[in-house]
C-alpha cells in the first residue's frame, strides 16, 4: 500500500503564494528590541488638559537614521526634532515644547529658549519658503515624554500639529 503524502505543493494548484510585499507592515510585526516594545505597549495616552502650547513635530522620515537620506539625516534626535519645520511666523513665540513623534509616540521633547529662520538646510537643499529651527534643551525626564499622542494626528501629508493650551 503506497501512501501519496499531502503536501501544500500538491494541494495548492491554483493560488500559488509568493513574499511580494518586502516589508509591507513590517513596524507592526516585525522584530523590536525590549525598549521598543516597552515604549509601544507600556505607554500612556498623552492627556489634553496641558498649561503650555506644544509643537508636534513628525520624526517618522528622520528617526530611523539607516533609512533616512537628503535633508533627513542628522546626527542625532535632537537635531532631528528641532529643525527645518514649516510653520507661520508668530507661532514659535507661543511654542513652550516641541515634542518629537514617531508612529504614535513622543521620543523627544525640547524646551524651546530661541529660535531662527532659514530657505536652506546645511546639505544645500532649498525651501521654497524659510522653515524654522528651535533652539533649546532636550528633555530626558519630561512628563510628555514617551506618551501616546495618537489622538492628536498629523493630519493628510502633514509633519507638523499644534496643540495649544
Amino acid at each position: 500500500m503506497l501512501i501519496d503524502l499531502l503536501t501544500y505543493s500538491k494541494f495548492n494548484k491554483t493560488n500559488l503564494l509568493a513574499n511580494i510585499v518586502a516589508g509591507h507592515h513590517q513596524w507592526d510585526e516585525g522584530i523590536k528590541d525590549v525598549n521598543e516594545i516597552d515604549s509601544i505597549y507600556n505607554c500612556k495616552k498623552m492627556e489634553g488638559n496641558q498649561s503650555e502650547t506644544l509643537l508636534l513635530v513628525s520624526l517618522n522620515k528622520s528617526f530611523d537614521q539607516a533609512k533616512a537620506d537628503g535633508v533627513y539625516r542628522r546626527l542625532d534626535i535632537y537635531e532631528a526634532t528641532r529643525k527645518y519645520w514649516k510653520i507661520g511666523k508668530n507661532a514659535p513665540q507661543e511654542i513652550k515644547y516641541v515634542l518629537g513623534v514617531y508612529k504614535g509616540i513622543v521620543r523627544s521633547v525640547i524646551e524651546i529658549t530661541s529660535w531662527k529662520w532659514t530657505d536652506v538646510a546645511e546639505d544645500g537643499t532649498k525651501f521654497k519658503s524659510e522653515r524654522c529651527i528651535f533652539e533649546g534643551k532636550l528633555l530626558n525626564d519630561s512628563e510628555y515624554l514617551n506618551k501616546d499622542v495618537s489622538d492628536y494626528p498629523f493630519g493628510s501629508g502633514g509633519a507638523i500639529r499644534y496643540i495649544r493650551k
